[in-house]
């Protein structure tokens, strides 16, 4: 035996011991011979994770091997992840939002920037909230596709398949982990009947402009009805970007993770139209409101991003409430389903509706293709009944010019 390691094992009968938190672990050395060559290397065994079966939990060993003491000790230490007590992979109820989040800080070193964001976005906000109290060791195919499915009706098919992709890679890893015997998330997304997200028609603009005004975030709903923009390019909306001389708003960037950063499809847009006497009114009124916060506050008050709905510190807004706001807003019109996107919705179905121009609809947007753009367009009754009097008109002059009696 080898003396003078640095790695913290110690002596006992012939073999080494060094013990991982609560674990002990004892490393035997074993003679290989390979091409005539002899040498030495280190292996011991740990319990890798846990099988469920029935009601009996079965401990699954795990072989590790190491040339040297110290590679050993650093395979160790990955396998038991000392966190200030047990090995991780001896806890049977390690959760799916446990399990995810060790994963995302286990990896974030080997993403850029975005894709960190998009990962910690989709495992918060859809991952954890969804899937997380469920043990990893227990979920099933059938629950990814009851949670893939739920997410399809609400979300476009590519954020679902982008949330299926990290959820694929977390379980994948836990396979790897000893911590599930398979990975339940399937090739392909599961098949879900088209979910037409709702619009609102002219007879609902009315009530809806006066649910609006009793939220406390009226300005920033007002704003995201009169330009189609998303809820977070509204939250993330500076003064800089507003030009009441011009009467356009420039959309260069959005608020996401505690600051501003690239819109969703990196284009920045100019929208001409938008500052009609509604809109110039509400963003006029949001800056005398602003200014009489930041007075009463006094030194509380902080707007260092200059943005233009704020909180009466001059925070900036919360996604989630805000969304949870329009929600409620909906609700009391009688529409179920409905969220931000439906504002999108809406803005995108009377802009085409008025002018018939697919790219102008585009760029106001900020979409990258024009077939995105055209999923967001809906059925405007009022249009709909001006076609169909068109079309009854164009067959009763067919009939009445061929001599047909009808």
């Amino acid at each position: 035996m080898k003396e003078g390691n640095t790695s913290g094992f110690r002596e006992a009968g012939g073999h080494y011991e060094k013990r991982y938190g609560e674990y002990s672990v004892a490393v035997y050395e074993t003679l290989k011979t390979s091409k005539g060559n002899k040498y030495s290397y280190y292996r011991c065994t740990v319990p890798a994770g846990v099988r469920r079966y029935m009601e009996r939990i079965e401990i699954i060993p795990r072989e590790i091997t190491g040339k040297t003491l110290e590679e050993l000790d650093e395979k160790l230490g990955y396998v038991f992840r000392l966190d200030g007590g047990s090995p991780y992979f001896r806890r049977p109820d390690v959760t799916v939002g446990e399990y995810a989040w060790d994963w995302y800080e286990k990896h974030e070193g080997m993403w850029t920037p975005r894709t960190r964001k998009n990962y910690c976005r989709v495992i918060r906000n859809h991952i954890e909230k969804d899937l997380g109290s469920i043990r990893v060791c227990e979920l099933t195919s059938s629950m990814v596709d009851t949670f893939l499915i739920g997410k399809l009706v609400h979300y476009h098919r590519r954020s679902v398949r982008q949330m299926k992709s990290v959820l694929n890679s977390i379980m994948q890893s836990a396979v790897l982990d000893a911590m599930a015997l398979r990975n339940p998330v399937r090739t392909k997304l599961p098949r879900c009947p088209r979910f037409e997200a709702p619009i609102l028609q002219r007879r609902d603009f009315r009530a809806f402009h006066e649910a609006a005004r009793r939220s406390k975030y009226y300005g920033a709903i007002e704003a995201q009805f009169h330009t189609g923009c998303r809820i977070s390019e509204i939250i993330g909306l500076t003064w800089d970007e507003i030009d009441f001389e011009r009467g356009t708003i420039h959309i260069n960037q959005q608020y996401q993770d505690g600051g501003l950063c690239e819109t969703k499809t990196m284009q920045h847009r100019e929208l001409k139209s938008c500052l009609n006497g509604a809109l110039r009114r509400i963003l006029l009124e949001q800056k005398q409101l602003q200014e009489a916060e930041a007075e009463w506050m006094g030194g509380k008050w902080n707007n260092p991003l200059n943005l233009v709905f704020t909180n009466h510190l001059g925070g900036a807004l919360n996604y989630q409430k805000v969304e949870e706001e329009i929600v409620a807003i909906g609700k009391e019109l009688g529409i179920s389903g409905f969220t931000s996107h439906c504002l999108r919705r809406t803005y995108a179905s009377h802009r085409m509706a008025l002018t018939g121009d697919l790219a102008l609809v585009q760029k106001e947007l900020g979409h990258d293709h024009p077939s995105t753009t055209l999923q967001y367009i809906g059925v405007v009754e009022e249009q709909q009944k001006m076609y169909d009097l068109k079309m009854n008109e164009y067959w009763r002059d067919i009939i009445e010019s061929s001599g047909t009696v009808c």
